[in-house]
């Protein structure tokens, strides 16, 4: 799991870098949104 955690923040970053400039609400948003991918998982091994 946290092999997932880990590569689903890694593309998270590299797809807001690609797609926006550098600024501090970006890395905000991004963080929240990866935030939410990992809680996600989290969800659904719990339910396994």
């Amino acid at each position: 799991m946290a092999v997932e955690i880990k590569e689903i923040i890694i593309r998270a970053i590299v797809e807001e870098k690609a797609n926006a400039p550098s600024d501090r609400n970006t890395y905000e948003t991004l963080l929240q949104h990866s935030a939410e991918q990992v809680l996600s998982i989290i969800e659904k091994n719990k339910e396994r």
